[in-house]
């Protein structure tokens, strides 16, 4: 008898997905990167840090759940793809 306590495992998605899931996360990656990139350009230019500074919170919060969105939906797909296999 095998006494060895198995890790939880999770199948791992088929080469496709993974490569959609690369994308995604450098197209956010990209996304955060331009909102930091644009609030320094909008403090260089001569505008208020505090009037910057929400800007950029609402941008980061909104890139969040949009992540958070994705997330969820890759999850679902990916149960449904294996149920129906």
């Amino acid at each position: 008898m095998n006494y060895r306590k198995q890790a939880h495992h999770q199948p791992q998605p088929d080469a496709k997905n993974t490569v959609w899931r690369k994308i995604i996360a450098l197209a956010f990656v990209a996304q955060a990167t331009l909102i930091v990139v644009n609030g320094n350009l909008d403090v260089l230019s001569g505008q208020p840090v505090l009037d910057v500074i929400p800007g950029m919170i609402t941008q980061g919060i909104e890139l969040i759940l949009k992540t958070q969105a994705v997330q969820k939906r890759l999850k679902t797909r990916d149960r449904n793809s294996r149920s129906h296999q």
